[in-house]
């Protein structure tokens, strides 16, 4: 769904929000000091591939997601080693608020969906972002043993890698 035919509008949406988020930064020709620009990027690109991929709704309910994000990246590596909280506490707090605000967004993204007049044919809208995440999560919670915090945490994954 991010190949093929889906490529080109999961692209046009990211050069969009790239366009306009650079837009926005209102950057002269003059030289410009940009503290850290690792940050620069992680903020700007990574919100616009969030919002390629996964629509607009989820940075827009969840402002802090992108930084939230980026935290949970640097503290991740404990996690995969299966430490306990004890030893790692802001991984699993990033954690735990990531997948929070994932379920916050499906629930809005459902809610979207469930109004007959928002409902849009084709490969994306503005709650979901692709076709791709609103079938992904359809076939999720088609699944049995699957509820709410296990189909957030498989969209954290997603998002993550």
């Amino acid at each position: 769904m991010l190949i093929g035919v889906g490529f080109a509008p999961a692209y046009d949406r990211f050069a969009l929000s790239i366009s306009q988020c650079f837009s926005s930064l209102n950057v002269s020709e003059d030289w410009t000091r940009y503290p850290d620009l690792l940050q620069f990027f992680e903020v700007n690109m990574g919100s616009s591939v969030l919002k390629s991929n996964f629509g607009s709704s989820l940075l827009s309910l969840n402002p802090n997601f992108v930084s939230d994000l980026w935290m949970y990246d640097k503290a991740v590596m404990g996690l995969i080693r299966q430490l306990p909280v004890f030893l790692i506490p802001n991984a699993y707090r990033f954690r735990k608020k990531l997948v929070l605000s994932i379920k916050k967004w499906h629930a809005y993204a459902r809610a979207y969906d469930d109004d007959e007049r928002a409902i849009q044919k084709g490969p994306s809208n503005e709650a979901w972002g692709s076709g791709l995440m609103r079938d992904r999560n359809e076939m999720l919670r088609g699944l049995s043993n699957q509820d709410y915090d296990s189909v957030a945490s498989t969209d954290l994954a997603l998002i993550w890698a």
